[in-house]
């Protein structure tokens, strides 16, 4: 949450875009995004049968397709059909919108 204060206070000092939506609305979506990617961490860690594989399940399971499927890296619109339907299972893809509405 303090990278959230410090990546808002940053977008709109710095880089000059300003903040339409409210600071507490982002900030109550980021606390309940970040409860969700917490969770799938605790998932992967309870699953997982030694560190080595704790530490890299993430990675291939949840990090990359969550990046790529979220509307981040490639617009959504663009993917296949398939990979659409992948994205609504994905927290991050309502998170980018709800920042984008934000912004």
């Amino acid at each position: 949450m303090i990278d959230l204060v410090v990546s808002v206070t940053a977008t709109v000092s710095i880089f000059d875009v300003p903040l339409r939506g409210s600071f507490l609305g982002l900030s109550v979506v980021s606390a309940m995004s970040l409860l969700a990617v917490m969770i799938r961490g605790a998932i992967i860690s309870i699953t997982a049968g030694n560190q080595l594989l704790a530490s890299q399940m993430p990675l291939v399971f949840t990090f990359l397709p969550a990046v790529i499927l979220s509307g981040f890296a490639f617009p959504i619109q663009n993917m296949p059909l398939p990979a659409q339907y992948l994205t609504y299972l994905n927290p991050l893809r309502y998170f980018m919108v709800i920042i984008v509405m934000c912004f």
